[in-house]
């Protein structure tokens, strides 16, 4: 999609106007990638949702951790596990590999632990 492509291009040339000059509009912006990544809806294409994930490990390096941390606070929980299982895996990685990992069992099961334990995985 258009759009998608667009947002993935913003994002990856870090635009100030999209994520804000102190990243104030990060959040929404990884509410939106969380959407697009998590649902089941076929809002993107696989390539398009691969693409998705290298700048969001980009912004997980540049981000100050506050703003991350309130970012993701945001997301609901089951977007935080899918979010946290994409953005832990090897970078070579694409999604539907690391989506059938999961479902094979890599979270299933587990408890999840606090949000700020997630947080920690911020390189």
């Amino acid at each position: 999609m258009v759009v998608h492509d667009q947002l993935c291009s913003m994002v990856e040339r870090s635009d100030r106007e999209l994520l804000g000059p102190k990243y104030e509009h990060f959040p929404k912006n990884l509410s939106v990638f969380a959407e697009v990544l998590c649902t089941g809806k076929d809002l993107a294409t696989e390539e398009m949702k691969n693409r998705m994930i290298n700048p969001l490990r980009n912004l997980q390096k540049t981000v100050p951790a506050a703003t991350w941390a309130s970012a993701w606070s945001l997301l609901l929980p089951q977007q935080e596990m899918e979010l946290e299982s994409i953005l832990s895996h090897k970078e070579d990685a694409n999604l539907s590999s690391v989506q059938s990992g999961a479902k094979l069992g890599g979270r299933k099961g587990r408890k999840l632990k606090g949000r700020r334990q997630k947080l920690i995985l911020r390189k």
